[in-house]
C-alpha cells in the first residue's frame, strides 16, 4: 500500500518539491544545501535574510483523522481507497503503561500509527499544503521540522513579511489542529557581511499569535521564541 501511494504521489507530482524526509533521494543534506544556497544568493545581493526554524509539538501524535481523510481526498485518494485508509486509522485503542501496570484502554482519534511505514507517508501529506498558506517566504521542509525563509534590501521590509507569513501560518496551525513548539522554535537574522543593524532595527516588533519575540543578545543577532 505504501508503495501504491507513494508512487500516487509521484506520479502526479503532489508533495512540494522542497519537502526533505521520508522521502527517496531527498534527503537532510538536500534541505541544508537549498537553504544555504538560497542565503548565499541573498548574501551576495546585500540582502537581508530572516530563517524562521519552526517546531511542530506532537505533530505525528495530533495527525487529525477527519482532515487527513479529506485531503487524502482532496488529492485524489477517494472511494474505495479513501475507504481502505478510514477502516486503517479508525477502531485503534491506546493505554498508558507505567511499571507493568495498565491503564483502561481508550479510542484513539488523532495521530499516525507509530512504528508503520505508512505512519511517515501520510503525516507528508497532512502538511504538504503548509506552503500554500506562506505569501511571502521561501518554505522548506524536513519531516516535522519548517524553516521560512524571506530576503529583503532592509530589516523593516523582512520583519514586515515574516510577521505576515507568521500570522498565516498560526491560522492555518490552528485549521490544521496543529501546534507549534515554541521552546524549539527560533529565527536568526542574516544580514550582508557590511550592514550595520541599528537598536532601532534590532528592536523591531516581530510577533507570533500576537506574543512578541525576544532577541537574544549576541553578536550573531540570533533571536530566540520564549
Amino acid at each position: 500500500m505504501y508503495l501504491r501511494l507513494y508512487e500516487f504521489l509521484g506520479k502526479y507530482d503532489i508533495l512540494y518539491n522542497l519537502r526533505f524526509g521520508f522521502r527517496s533521494s531527498l534527503s537532510t543534506n538536500h534541505a541544508l544545501v537549498s537553504i544555504t544556497e538560497k542565503k548565499r544568493n541573498s548574501i551576495d545581493k546585500g540582502d537581508f535574510s530572516c530563517g524562521v526554524f519552526i517546531d511542530l509539538q506532537k505533530a505525528f501524535d495530533t495527525v487529525d483523522h477527519r482532515i487527513l481523510l479529506k485531503k487524502l481526498e482532496h488529492y485524489g485518494i477517494r472511494g474505495v481507497t479513501n475507504n481502505l485508509f478510514n477502516s486503517y486509522l479508525s477502531n485503534r485503542l491506546q493505554c498508558v503503561s507505567i511499571n507493568g501496570s495498565d491503564s483502561s484502554y481508550l479510542p484513539l482519534t488523532c495521530g499516525v500509527p507509530q512504528g508503520s511505514i505508512l505512519g511517515p507517508l501520510l503525516f507528508l501529506i497532512y502538511i504538504n499544503d503548509i506552503n500554500v498558506c506562506i505569501k511571502n517566504s521561501l518554505v522548506h521542509n524536513f519531516a516535522d521540522d519548517t524553516n521560512i525563509l524571506f530576503s529583503g534590501s532592509n530589516y523593516k521590509e523582512v520583519a514586515k513579511n515574516i510577521n505576515e507569513d507568521l500570522n498565516l501560518l498560526c491560522h492555518w496551525l490552528r485549521a490544521s489542529k496543529l501546534s507549534l513548539n515554541v521552546k524549539k522554535t527560533e529565527f536568526t537574522i542574516f544580514p550582508a557581511p557590511n550592514a550595520m543593524l541599528s537598536n532601532d532595527i534590532l528592536n523591531h516588533k516581530i510577533k507570533i499569535d500576537d506574543k512578541i519575540l525576544i532577541e537574544h543578545h549576541n553578536k550573531k543577532c540570533k533571536i530566540t521564541f520564549y
